[in-house]
């Protein structure tokens, strides 16, 4: 009976020491596990953040790279018409010289056709300018080609008189004969807004904008003084057909695709603002710089005359403060990125590119204008998302 009770102690000693030991060893053995899961949680999670930052970071270079390369796109061909000024003001001026060189001048349009119930597209190959013309030291057309088509002597105008003129209130000719010989001058946008009866293209919102692309009216004058035996003898003016600089914003879909014609309402698109703050390209023409049927420019509107049948001026409108930031840095050289939201209530993100120009209005501060290019804000969190 000793030897049993001996046993029985043992194992009830056995049992106690390690039940001690379980008492004492398991709390900080579970600290350790909470603690260890804690820190792995904490540092995925962190992994998961950086990574979704670094991805979103890397839309936004995206945006910077391809507003970029739009703005080179601009620069190269304004440069371009610089040089045909040039060009041109050395051509003897007459029908022979002048309709070769203006007929080897042509790029593509790209522009919806058809209706939006049955929408289709179209590729054509356009002359770069409009219009072609030379002028006598007097300011009277001598040689105006219109499309391609000479002009009949009997509609040829004296342009001194800036009543006479396109949009009734140009002074190319008087600010031309002023300048040195190999200067030039370089005009804005010129235009009839879309909602006057004078602007073939007739727009409303985005859906008809696209429609009325292929018929939009405005022009950038570019003209140079002709000087013989020292004395001003008369100017050429080359009228680009604005439509080729529009094409370098209107197709943009970011970050790389192209589309006939971008998508106000999503938030992805770019557009573009000149050296006043005007917007002059737009998935909306209905809000670009435009001139009344007198040639007056139509004021910006405001929160006190928010209408779409008005242009809109970034920079002095009241309506959105982002627009002023984004207007006031390009004017300033400057360019960066900022969120915003747009008329139609897409979030997105803003990347912003000056252009560079320094002829004609743009010379004083050497700013044609500039690109802003959009991305709604949940395409550029997209990638982080998928990430996490």
């Amino acid at each position: 009976m000793a030897k049993k009770q001996t046993g029985e102690v043992r194992i009830s000693l056995f049992w106690k020491i390690l039940l001690a030991i379980l008492i004492v060893g398991i709390p900080p053995l579970l600290l350790i596990s909470y603690n260890s899961s804690t820190a792995i949680k904490r540092t995925g999670d962190t992994a998961q953040a950086v990574a979704a930052t670094e991805l979103d970071n890397k839309s936004i270079e995206a945006l910077y790279i391809r507003a970029n390369q739009t703005v080179s796109e601009v620069e190269e061909l304004l440069d371009l018409a610089v040089q045909d000024i040039h060009y041109a003001s050395l051509l003897s001026p007459s029908l022979k010289a002048y309709l070769p060189f203006y007929e080897s001048r042509t790029s593509e349009l790209w522009y919806a056709t058809g209706s939006p119930d049955a929408p289709d597209e179209n590729r054509t190959q356009m002359p770069v300018y409009r219009e072609m013309t030379y002028i006598d030291a007097n300011g009277q057309e001598v040689i105006r080609i219109v499309d391609g088509a000479l002009v009949p002597v009997s509609e040829l105008r004296n342009v001194a008189d800036p009543s006479n003129t396109t949009y009734k209130t140009e002074t190319y000719f008087s600010e031309t004969k002023d300048l040195l010989e190999n200067e030039i001058y370089v005009s804005p946008v010129m235009a009839w807004h879309v909602t006057t009866s004078a602007q073939p293209a007739k727009a409303e919102d985005a859906t008809t904008s696209q429609f009325a692309y292929v018929n939009y009216e405005a022009v950038i004058r570019f003209a140079a003084p002709v000087y013989s035996d020292g004395k001003f003898a008369g100017m050429v003016v080359l009228s680009m057909d604005y439509r080729h600089i529009m094409e370098k914003t209107s197709h943009i879909y970011p970050v790389t695709d192209e589309v006939v014609w971008s998508d106000y309402a999503s938030g992805n698109y770019a557009y573009m603002l000149d050296y006043e703050g005007w917007v002059i390209t737009h998935p909306l023409l209905t809000i670009l710089r435009g001139l009344d049927e007198s040639g007056n420019l139509l004021p910006t509107w405001t929160k006190d005359t928010i209408s779409e049948t008005l242009p809109f001026n970034m920079l002095t409108s009241d309506i959105k403060e982002e627009a002023i930031e984004i207007s006031s840095a390009i004017l300033a050289g400057n360019e960066g990125s900022i969120q915003s939201v747009n008329l139609e209530g897409a979030l997105k993100a803003d990347v912003y590119v000056p252009i560079r120009f320094f002829y004609g209005v743009y010379k004083e501060n050497g700013i044609f204008g500039g690109i802003v290019m959009s991305q709604n804000i949940q395409n550029v969190e997209k990638a982080g998302e998928i990430s996490k």
